[in-house]
C-alpha cells in the first residue's frame, strides 16, 4: 500500500483496496470484488447497507458498486452494471473472504447474500483474524501513537540536512539558508 501511495499510481486492485479501506474507516460494510470487466481482470468495491423496513422485517441489503479507478458508483440494479462488471470470483475485506460458488458468476445474476453458504464459500474468520501484516504494511495509519511534534522536528531536520548536503556537494558548493 505504501509504495502504491508513494508512486501515485496503481492498478484497479490497488485502488480497490484503498477505496475499501477508506469506506471501512467510515464505518461502512465494504468489500473488494475481484472479477472481470470488458477488458479483462478487474477489481472494484461493493458496499452493503441495511435498508430499514417499516414492519421490522429484515430486508436484503442494498448493494452499491464503487468503481475503484474513478470513484463512480452504481446500484446493483442499474442497467449499466453489466457494461462495467462482467464476472465476480471472490470478495474480501479486512475481516472476511468469500469465494463465489454460484453456477452463474455474471455480476448481473449473482446473489449478493454473502451469508448464504450455497452461494458463497467463506473462509474461517478466526483464521483471518490470526493474520498479521508485515511491519504494518497495508495500513494507512500507524498502529501506535507517535509524538507528532518531535517527529515533525526530526523529519524537518533530516530533510534540511539532506538538502543542504546535496547543495553543498552536488550543487557546486552552494550555501543554504532557511527561514522559519
Amino acid at each position: 500500500m505504501q509504495s502504491f501511495l508513494a508512486r501515485g499510481c496503481g492498478d484497479s486492485e490497488d485502488h480497490a483496496v484503498l477505496l475499501c479501506n477508506l469506506l471501512i474507516g467510515f464505518g461502512l460494510d465494504a468489500y473488494v470484488c475481484v472479477g472481470t470487466n470488458g477488458e479483462g481482470s478487474h477489481a472494484w468495491v461493493m458496499q452493503r447497507s441495511q435498508v430499514p423496513s417499516p414492519s421490522g422485517v429484515k430486508k436484503s441489503p442494498k448493494i452499491v458498486f464503487w468503481e475503484s479507478l474513478t470513484g463512480a458508483k452504481l446500484e446493483v440494479d442499474n442497467p449499466k452494471v453489466h457494461r462495467f462488471y462482467r464476472q465476480v470470483g471472490c470478495v474480501f475485506n479486512n475481516k472476511s473472504f468469500f469465494a463465489n460458488v454460484q453456477s452463474d458468476d455474471r455480476v448481473v445474476n449473482v446473489s449478493w447474500d454473502l451469508e448464504d453458504e450455497y452461494m458463497w464459500k467463506s473462509m474461517n474468520k478466526s483464521l483471518i483474524a490470526t493474520l498479521q501484516p508485515a511491519n504494518g504494511a497495508g495500513y494507512l495509519m500507524p498502529s501506535h501513537n507517535f509524538d507528532v511534534p518531535n517527529e515533525e522536528k526530526m523529519l524537518e531536520k533530516l530533510l534540511k540536512d539532506k538538502i543542504a548536503g546535496i547543495r553543498r556537494n552536488d550543487g557546486g558548493n552552494l550555501s543554504t539558508n532557511w527561514d522559519s
